[in-house]
């Protein structure tokens, strides 16, 4: 994954990691080893699970030889083929059973309330932007990347308690 903001270099590799605090029901994300800590209410959370899952779907490349490059394919075509992807960009993951550790503590940095966010595709990689007052973070990472991180995002609100809204059936 890519990032720019706040003097890092677009062509660092980055990391993203979130966390979730139960006093304030909001999740963490931090964005490399950046100054800003996000926080995401429940609200922009759910919004933003159903935007980038349909960014997905909407802009999932075609496969080869399949149909016509001159119509578009069918919604029930774009979401077998966005799980078809999804499940390709897992699959490499093995991830131990049963391995909750407890939950850590926020980091320390400049806090920032999250109240916007920008998800959008170039070619075969997705930006995103995050913003709030006077702060904005951007990065951008290939789709695979892009699909385990909605799969890591999702996992995060699922154990914060906060789907109770139904997620298409290949994000489940």
């Amino acid at each position: 994954m890519n990032a720019e903001a706040n003097g890092t270099s677009p062509d660092r590799p980055m990391s993203v990691v979130f966390g979730y605090s139960d006093s304030d029901d909001r999740m963490w994300v931090r964005i490399g080893d950046g100054p800003l800590l996000w926080w995401i209410t429940r609200r922009l959370a759910l919004r933003m699970i159903g935007q980038w899952a349909a960014l997905v779907e909407r802009t999932v490349p075609a496969e080869a030889g399949a149909g016509s490059p001159a119509a578009p394919p069918a919604a029930d075509e774009r979401t077998r083929r966005a799980a078809l992807e999804h499940r390709g960009a897992l699959a490499p993951q093995v991830l131990p059973a049963g391995s909750a550790a407890a939950e850590p503590p926020a980091p320390p940095g400049t806090s920032a309330l999250l109240y916007g966010a920008e998800i959008g595709v170039a070619g075969d990689k997705m930006r995103f932007v995050l913003r709030s007052a006077g702060n904005r973070q951007a990065f951008e990472t290939p789709r695979g990347d892009a699909h385990r991180l909605l799969a890591a995002f999702v996992s995060r609100c699922r154990r914060n308690g906060w789907l109770d809204s139904p997620l298409p059936e290949w994000l489940r």
